[in-house]
Formats: structure tokens, sequence, C-alpha cells
């Protein structure tokens, strides 16, 4: 956190220029129907590019760190479609992730198209408010976890720590609400901005008592990740949508993040531990 209660952006200003380029590339080279050829932790999968770029950037990012090279100057156009790119994804994210834009991409083709707004409104915007895009609304979750059996534990009772860490894993899995322990954490620094973003969230589409859209322990280390999306709803009025919409582009490309830990006393299967948590809270936008 910062001094003055904010989240912490975490990414520089999005080039508008680049990400044109990369549409007329698309579209002038009759790209958006090919398949971009995937190896999910051993699952094989094909997704058409038209998709995948609608994907956030945190995840296209992660999965393509040179990036898509989809530019007259990216030179990597053939090696993008013919290889088989091994990504360390779960594959339920993934189809999760998927489905969504997929199915969002759907919905907005088939949305009836308001006709008007200001000449003066920006384009992102305008677009927005008159339903040719869609804003998606990405929260994500990073939850690295670590054990301490307690000292006063008999070694000759104590689970082997591998177990342990498996337990502490599952039980955490279990704790499935997406804004629990951030409203938490809230409410123990007294933080105003914050509790006005998840509010806001709330008015967006999310309910309080939401679980994570996807919630799994990395079979690799102690991390849970969480993902849920949400699309702007509709039911808000104009006047709202349009204030709402302006409110979220203060993150747009500029996704924003939360660092916290907190720490509980536990038992697990006759084992007393202290389980040390620390989780990374991502907000970020996508538009369809």
């Amino acid at each position: 956190m910062t001094s003055n209660g904010f989240l912490i952006t975490q990414v520089a200003e999005h080039n508008l220029y680049s990400e044109l380029i990369q549409d007329d590339y698309i579209r002038d080279n009759n790209l958006s129907s090919r398949p971009v050829k995937l190896d999910l932790r051993g699952e094989r999968m094909d997704v058409d590019i038209e998709t995948l770029i609608l994907f956030p950037d945190s995840f296209t990012f992660s999965m393509f760190p040179d990036g898509l090279g989809l530019h007259p100057f990216g030179g990597a156009t053939n090696t993008l479609f013919e290889k088989i790119h091994p990504i360390d994804l779960d594959p339920a994210c993934f189809h999760y992730l998927h489905t969504f834009f997929e199915q969002t991409r759907q919905e907005t083709l088939d949305t009836h198209h308001l006709s008007q707004v200001s000449m003066e409104t920006d384009p992102l915007v305008a677009s927005l408010l008159t339903g040719s895009k869609q804003l998606v609304i990405v929260l994500r979750e990073e939850l690295d976890y670590f054990i301490l059996p307690n000292s006063s534990t008999s070694s000759q009772h104590t689970l082997a720590r591998h177990q342990l860490k498996t337990l502490a894993g599952q039980h955490l899995v279990q704790e499935n609400k997406v804004f629990d322990a951030l409203i938490r954490n809230i409410e123990k620094e007294h933080n105003q901005a914050e509790h006005h973003l998840v509010a806001m969230l709330c008015e967006a589409g999310f309910g309080t008592d939401d679980p994570w859209a996807y919630r799994a322990l990395d079979p690799k280390r102690t991390c849970i990740t969480s993902l849920s999306l949400c699309r702007l709803s509709h039911t808000l009025d104009p006047t709202d949508r349009m204030d709402i919409i302006q409110r979220f582009m203060l993150f747009w490309k500029k996704p924003a993040r939360k660092c916290w830990w907190d720490v509980e006393q536990l038992e697990l299967d006759g084992t007393a531990i202290r389980l040390w948590k620390r989780r990374t809270f991502w907000l970020e936008l996508a538009t369809v």
C-alpha cells in the first residue's frame, strides 16, 4: 500500500498505437481464425488468435513472455501458428478464460447497440456505453502459504511436512469467497479507499458473498491461484453506467494490486500449526 491508501499500480501507460497495429495486422492477413497450439501442463488445446488476444494482459504476457509478434515487424507469425507452445497454466483455468471470453465476444456481436453518445466522449468509453464493446473486470489472487508446527508439538506425532502442506492447501482452497480476506484486511486497516473500491466492484456486478469461479492449488508449490471474471452489469441506468465506467478507466491497462500477510492457528489431523499467508490481490480490466 502507498501512504495515501490507494492500490499500487503495476503497469506503465498502455500504447494504444501498438494495439491498433496488431488489430490491423490480424485483419489484413486473415489471421483471426487461425489456431494457436498450446500444451497446458500436458493437455493439448487449440485456440484461435481472435479469442486469445482478448485475454487479460497478465495472462497473455505470462503465456507468451516475448509477445505474439502480431505486427509487420514481429517476424514470429509462422512460429506462433506452427509450433506447439508449452504453457505452465492449469487447463481448468484456461478453459474458464476461454469459455468466458468466447461467450462474451458472441454476446457483444449479438447485442443491439445504442446509437448516440457525445462526440466529446473518449472513444473507448463511448464504445462501452453504446454496447459495441464489453468491459470485463478481472479479479485474481495469488495466495502463498507457509506452515510452522508449534514448538510444543512432539515430533513423534507430527505429520510429514509435505503432508501438512497438502492439508493446509486443501483447507485454504475451501475458503473460497472472493472478498472475505480483503474485507477483513480493510476493516483491520480502516482503509476507506479500498472499502469504496469493493463497493464499486459490487456495483459493477460482483456480489460480496461470491465464490471464486476458479480456485486451485498449484501442483509444484505452496500457492493457491484464484480467478473471477465479471462483465459490467447491464442493469445500471445510463448515468450510473457512465460514472462507473469512468471510475474503472483509472485501472485501464494499469492493473492494481494489494499485498498483505496474515496468520492463523490451525489444527490439521491432530497437529497444531501456525499458517502464514501472503496474499496478492489483483484488479485488471479487459474489453471485448
